[in-house]
């Protein structure tokens, strides 16, 4: 029999997959772990969460956040890129969350 997919033999021995009523030899079929989290009733993705392992580490983030919305600005200001104010509208409001997230580490690490 052919993998559906790539049409390469797959032999008496291999391992195969029926995805769909289709056949998947091994090298087309993946296994992935999916990581999300869940917190209260809401469901983020992997990516919509941001893991830290200090205070010092989550403010360090933020400041190269900050550093790279400002280079952002920069760039735009010099672009005849459409929507440029959008941008720069976008990134000044991504530079003040960023330094309110600060503040709220900051004061819950001094006490």
């Amino acid at each position: 029999m052919k993998c559906s997919y790539c049409e390469k033999e797959i032999y008496e021995d291999e391992n195969f997959y029926i995805i769909s009523d289709d056949i998947c030899c091994s090298g087309c079929c993946k296994e992935e772990t999916y990581t999300y989290y869940k917190i209260c009733d809401e469901t983020y993705e992997e990516d919509e969460v941001i893991p830290f392992d200090t205070r010092e580490e989550a403010i360090a983030d933020y400041k190269n956040n900050i550093d790279a919305f400002k280079h952002g600005i920069t760039e735009m200001e010099h672009s005849n890129a459409p929507y440029k104010e959008h941008y720069i509208k976008r990134y000044k409001e991504k530079i003040k969350e960023a330094q309110q997230l600060i503040e709220i580490l900051k004061e819950d690490e001094e006490g």
